[in-house]
């Protein structure tokens, strides 16, 4: 930084050549400062190094340009013109490397922004661009790095390769030979950069690879290291020095580390991967890779994201360590469960033998911290995997915190939360600090909900207890569930809820694939079947319109229908299926619903004494009772008959028991089969576990009113000052569970597991979403005014159907209505810019759209993105004012077109279906995480391609539930009189889980809605 003050200082020098110098000085210098903020995991500090940079080149690239053109006038020399291109090139990098930190920040569209402006300064077309131009070492090198750019959506590409433009160099063959490597110091550029090429193709290659097969990757590694050793010899090094005129006595006699080390920790990266996969097929290369990982480690040239890698790497094997020795099963001991297959008996979660006094999970969590500290606020693929295994490593034990509030929240919890939905919070966080100066009240709170949840929370008293003040704020009675998927197959269930006593309360849960599947391959192979179910439902429905339906015989028709069946069933299977296989646990249940399982927290409250060693009076009450609630329990736990006990008996058997013990006649049974008689007899159990816990309950609350007093609040034992046990959370009559889903869970509909049928379910990109639309207001709850509501129908005028339908059933219930509703909208065109503005800015207001995908074409993502931050309009209405100025979306968004709520991630475009096993370097996003991030309390959308007359009913159905079943008709007159009105009937959330019964098919269509953002419901009349 001082020499960059020196540089800038000198760059205002009358002489011309002075001045250029002294710039090229100081970009130096500002390249440094990047490059120490990478490596840091300071990403947004390195960003604006280089900005700055870039400033620096642009306006000296015109001063040597001006010059020269006064040159040519004298006939003078070409120095200037030289300069000018170094000083491109010096651009081109610099915008390169920014595209490079804004992917790792998960922001696709201006990585990809950059890298292509990176070739279009040094002058090259992509598009135009044949493998066999001669371009200089500097273009092949921005070519190779703008398609590594590009991979990161379109990993399936394979349309260009880079090493195919460097094997029709001169001088290729010696290079593999390693022959004339000092023939001259551009001979060595072309080498790395034909090394570099030699990776990127090997990348691509492994990418591509499925199981760990070697296609081919492996050997372009070790040929790439093979190339490099030459040039990290002292022989090289001292070669290159008397060539340049360089000299110094530490460079003398030394390895040529410092000016290749990076590429050469980009290469022990990649030989120690294949050594790792070596135990799953033939390798050619072979070594230690631990010790491999921590070279690169321990280097002072490795980058920040490599040396992140590397300690990645190490801490999944001592992670896998710990899976052997059965440190994990120990860790997470209660808080787990197994998978199991449909035939199989569950697999009961218990200490597995192996070596107690092992530490390899202390281990794994030493290096994943490290390399977390080293992705900072990154959210690629990278640091999602580093932030889950962290979790896992953790374990579902609450950490030490200097916070009494947070006591009672696992680390673990909220880094499960972390990892998934960040590219959405930096988008959201980036608005607001570029405008920092227009904020207004609301503005101002939402940018605190989200600057309070990130990655150091856990680094800083300050910063935590931020959090906490912020997210204690949430309705008790939601329950914000985060679902991921660790890299080696475990699957983190994560619960965050706010208690009464100004806290947060964070859980998790870890389900373990079957013994005996591969480490990934379990929930995996779940995924890749729903995928394979939606492949079919989008071939079948692709080009089907209604002219083609026309064309159909009875016969067709008929089979068309019968097709249709067999795919509505298969999701139907497969979704039981998850459930059966996967939350048969209670401690994975229990997690769901927000609570604790009763027995459970009567335990936690009789045993509160032995927490704080504090022993109870003899005629306490609270002790009275704790003999009669653990009768209870035990009654309850000598009763339990499990399923795989249950396998064990003859159907005779089963029948006598259902006779006897819960008096089912054997008329009932007569034609049941067995799998039936389980069923029925399982579900006779847990009516009477009911009526137990329900006599116990009532027996407990009733004994004294201080008892009562107890049951019906919450506090954390750290804050408790007296003597008396810790009370329960009070049940609230409208709990709402809030989904975060990774990246590849998002396509799985989970609302419709049967333990959630008819239940008030939202998605969510990532935690501040749930608290971001209650914070703008003043913490009051979001509702729709029937009165503020849009709608458009088929724009496009080609679904004459749902037109017909949608406009009568519209027209029907603004007439029911007293006084009847004058809904505003468009029927069968396209409307002007102006009328989404107006429907999408109403406060508390809705906008329904009918017709195909999310309405893109009619108002595409770029203009919703506009709604986040207008800068034009920002600049209008200046500093201080008290209008909303960002996130100026104000209305819930209904679109019921096809995968209208489809969320991808990269480039995937059209009708291709992103599968389980795609490459996702980035987050997942779609039409309505745009809408949330532009301020929509409540969007909902279809997970796939639906049948147009299906989901019109289903349309319908949710149209009327909402707005005629919550109002009955009446409308409150004033809107303003009655804005905190707690009377608020069913929300948008739970009307889209219960008009999934109208579609013909239940599940292929009926499954497809789903609801992101927050609960919202009807205004309604008081009275």
């Amino acid at each position: 930084r001082e020499y960059s003050k020196i540089a800038t200082a000198l760059s205002e020098h009358d002489d011309v050549t002075v001045a250029v110098f002294a710039s090229w000085i100081r970009t130096t210098c500002l390249l440094f400062v990047a490059d120490s903020n990478e490596k840091s995991g300071d990403l947004v500090g390195a960003l604006s190094a280089l900005k700055e940079c870039c400033a620096v080149c642009k306006e000296n690239i015109k001063i040597s340009r001006r010059v020269h053109e006064q040159e040519k006038k004298m006939d003078s020399s070409q120095f200037h013109i030289v300069i000018a291109s170094r000083w491109t090139g010096r651009l081109s990098s610099c915008l390169m490397s920014m595209a490079m930190y804004y992917a790792r920040l998960g922001d696709r569209r201006r990585a990809e922004g950059y890298s292509v402006a990176s070739i279009e300064i040094l002058g090259l077309n992509v598009d135009e661009q044949d493998a066999s131009n001669w371009l200089s070492c500097r273009e092949k090198g921005a070519l190779r790095e703008f398609w590594l750019v590009k991979d990161l959506s379109s990993p399936s590409e394979l349309n260009y390769d880079c090493s195919n433009l460097l094997l029709n160099q001169p001088g290729e063959k010696s290079f593999r030979n390693n022959e004339d490597i000092y023939s001259s110091v551009a001979s060595i550029h072309w080498k790395i950069e034909f090394i570099r090429s030699l990776i990127h193709r090997g990348d691509k290659l492994k990418r591509n690879a499925k199981g760990g097969i070697d296609n081919g990757f492996s050997e372009c590694f070790l040929c790439a290291s093979q190339l490099l050793e030459p040039l990290l010899s002292a022989q090289c090094g001292s070669w290159i020095n008397d060539e340049i005129g360089f000299s110094t006595s530490a460079l003398k006699e030394s390895r040529f580390d410092c000016r290749l080390g990076a590429l050469d920790s980009v290469v022990k990266l990649r030989l120690a991967r294949c050594i790792e996969l070596k135990g799953e097929s033939e390798l050619i290369v072979s070594g230690d890779a631990e010790q491999l990982y921590e070279e690169v480690r321990k280097s002072p040239y490795t980058n920040g994201v490599d040396r992140a890698r590397s300690c990645y790497r190490l801490g999944r094997m001592f992670l896998d360590r710990a899976r052997r020795a059965g440190e994990l099963s120990r860790l997470w001991k209660g808080h787990a469960a197994y998978a199991h297959l449909d035939d199989d008996e569950p697999f009961t979660f218990n200490e597995k033998h192996g070596d107690a006094s092992t530490n390899y999970v202390s281990r794994a969590v030493s290096f994943l911290r490290e390399a977390k500290s080293y992705t900072g606020e990154a959210t690629d693929k990278l640091s999602r995997h580093i932030l889950r295994s962290l979790a896992l490593a953790l374990g579902p034990v609450t950490a030490p915190c200097t916070s009494s509030l947070a006591q009672c929240t696992s680390e673990a919890a909220l880094l499960v939360h972390l990892s998934v939905g960040g590219s959405s919070r930096q988008m959201v966080t980036r608005v607001y600090a570029d405008g920092a100066e227009f904020l207004c009240l609301g503005d101002e709170r939402v940018k605190a909900a989200f600057e309070a949840f990130n990655t150091n929370m856990f680094d800083s008293k300050e910063l935590l207890h931020s959090f906490i003040k912020t997210y204690a704020t949430l309705p008790q009675d939601w329950n914000v569930a985060a679902l991921a998927l660790v890299p080696s197959g475990e699957l983190l269930i994560s619960s965050i809820q706010s208690n009464a006593e100004g806290g947060v309360d964070g859980r998790v849960r870890c389900i373990f694939p079957t013994i005996d599947s591969e480490a990934d391959a379990y929930f995996r192979d779940i995924l890749e079947q729903m995928d394979n179910i939606l492949e079919v439902n989008r071939l079948q429905l692709s080009g089907m319109d209604s002219s083609a339906a026309e064309g159909f015989s009875k016969e067709a028709t008929r089979n068309w229908w019968n097709d249709r069946k067999i795919i509505d069933q298969d999701l139907k299977c497969l979704v039981e299926t998850v459930e059966k296989r996967c939350f048969y646990s209670c401690c994975i249940t229990d997690i769901f619903s927000g609570k604790k399982s009763e027995q459970k927290v009567l335990q936690d409250i009789f045993d509160y004494n032995l927490l704080n060693t504090v022993e109870y009076p003899e005629n306490c009450i609270s002790v009275r009772n704790k003999a009669t609630c653990q009768d209870a329990c035990e009654i309850e736990d000598n009763d339990i008959v499990h399923k795989h006990d249950l396998q064990k008996l003859t159907v005779v058997n089963l029948k006598d028991r259902l006779e006897t013990e819960f008096g089912v006649e054997k008329s009932v049974t007569r034609r049941m089969k067995k799998m039936d008689l389980i069923d029925l007899l399982l579900s006779e159990q847990q009516r009477r576990l009911h009526r137990i816990r329900s006599t116990t309950s009532a027996n407990f609350s009733s004994s004294s009113t201080s008892s009562i007093t107890a049951l019906n609040t919450v506090s954390t034992p750290t804050s408790c000052t007296s003597d008396e046990p810790p009370p329960i959370k009070r049940e609230s009559s409208t709990p709402c569970l809030l989904l975060v889903l990774d990246e590849r869970l998002h396509r799985f509909p989970w609302e419709n597991l049967p333990m959630f049928l008819k239940k008030q379910i939202c998605r969510v990109p990532s935690l501040p979403f749930v608290i971001a639309p209650s914070v703008e207001l003043g913490h009051q709850q979001r509702v729709v005014d029937p009165k503020n509501v849009s709608y458009l129908i088929d724009p496009e005028s080609n679904l004459s159907s749902t037109r017909h339908k949608l406009e009568d059933a519209i027209s029907q219930i603004c007439r029911n209505q007293q006084p009847p509703l004058n809904w505003s909208g468009v029927v069968g065109q396209i409307p002007p810019l102006s009328f989404f503005q107006e429907s999408l800015e109403k406060e508390s207001g809705a906008f329904l759209y009918c017709g195909h995908g999310g309405g893109e074409s009619c108002f595409s993502r770029s203009r919703v993105e506009e709604m986040m931050c207008n800068k034009k309009e920002l600049t209008s209405r200046g500093a201080g004012s008290q209008n909303n100025t960002f996130r100026r979306c104000r209305s819930s968004v209904i679109l019921m077109g096809c995968s209208s709520g489809r969320l991808t991630s990269g480039g995937t475009q059209g009708a291709e279906e992103q599968t389980a096993s795609a490459y996702c370097f980035y987050e997942p996003e779609g039409i309505a995480t745009w809408y949330l991030m532009a301020g929509a309390p409540c969007v909902i959308g279809n997970l796939w391609d639906v049948t147009d007359r299906d989901i019109d009913r289903y349309c319908i159905e949710l149209l009327e539930r909402f707005f005629v079943s919550n109002t009955n008709g009446c409308f409150d007159p004033d809107f303003q009189n009655n804005r905190n009105s707690n009377d608020t009937g069913l929300s948008l959330a739970q009307c889209v889980a219960d008009a999934r019964d109208a579609c013909k098919m239940r599940y292929i269509v009926g499954c497809a809605p789903v609801c992101f953002g927050v609960p919202v419901s009807i205004l309604r009349d008081s009275k």
